[in-house]
């Protein structure tokens, strides 16, 4: 059976007898000296963080836990983040996901009738679901 897709306050849910709450924020980016410094959300509530870049492209530097033991952290990931790339992560502090934007390309923008703001600004789009 196909459950509904519920909004009611501020709540998204697909089972119509519990809440699951979200949060969205939006960053405007300027190109190219928009920057977020790096850091970990420290949000210890069985959150989830959906991130949606749109316009110019970010360079975004990621890392995150070691499989091993022995390492405690990974290496540094830096990656363009380009405009309809979603990026989805636990912003626990057990997870420790260091995060941020490094600065922002205005060399890739999306080229089919985008708004003109997507040719100088990269948009980074927070949803934050609580489970």
């Amino acid at each position: 059976k196909k459950r509904p897709l519920c909004f009611a306050n501020n709540a998204l849910n697909t089972d119509t007898t519990t809440a699951t709450t979200m949060s969205v924020g939006v960053i405007r980016y300027q190109v190219p000296n928009g920057k977020f410094p790096e850091h970990i959300d420290h949000c210890n509530d069985n959150s989830w963080v959906y991130l949606l870049s749109l316009g110019c492209s970010a360079n975004f530097v990621v890392k995150g836990r070691s499989s091993s033991s022995l390492l405690p952290q990974s290496e540094i990931q830096q990656f363009r983040f380009k405009s309809g790339d979603v990026l989805v992560f636990d912003p626990s502090s057990d997870a420790a996901i260091v995060h941020g934007v490094a600065s922002i390309n205005g060399d890739d923008f999306p080229l089919l009738d985008c708004p003109e703001e997507f040719q100088q600004f990269r948009f980074g789009v927070q949803c934050r679901v609580k489970m």
